[in-house]
């Protein structure tokens, strides 16, 4: 499985609609995607979606205190044997707001993952020696 995880600040007049609006708007934009903004309009009229066409999937959340506003996404998409996943989250306090994105690409075929094989002795060529650089080399 390969995947990415960040987090940054964002302005803390956002609101959840801006955050909803934002994946509306960057799902239908994206050119590997099937699902238009009419599509995913649902995310933005309910607390809790879920919209589906074909090999794609979208799931939204959305909670709302006096104290905090919380939103999140999870978009999956299955292409050829790779499985897609991408989870959006924001939130915001009376002090700050923030989003987390975490992008995993897992593969569906046993074949797809990683084999190599490594030296297994002293006598072996290089005796095991660099084994990191040689597994960083075969899976970068």
């Amino acid at each position: 499985m390969l995947s990415f995880a960040t987090e940054f600040p964002v302005e803390a007049d956002r609101t959840t609609v801006d955050f909803l609006q934002a994946m509306v708007t960057w799902i239908s934009g994206s050119p590997h995607t099937g699902l238009s903004a009419e599509m995913l309009r649902d995310l933005l009229q309910k607390d809790e979606a879920h919209v589906e066409n074909g090999k794609e999937k979208v799931q939204s959340l959305l909670a709302t205190s006096p104290d905090v506003d919380l939103a999140g996404i999870r978009y999956s998409r299955h292409d050829n044997d790779l499985e897609w996943l991408t989870t959006v989250v924001f939130s915001r306090t009376s002090s700050d707001a923030w989003v987390g994105v975490r992008v995993e690409c897992e593969s569906q075929h046993a074949a797809a993952r990683y084999t190599f094989t490594l030296p297994k002795s002293g006598s072996d060529w290089r005796g095991g020696l660099n084994a990191a650089s040689d597994i960083g080399r075969l899976l970068f």
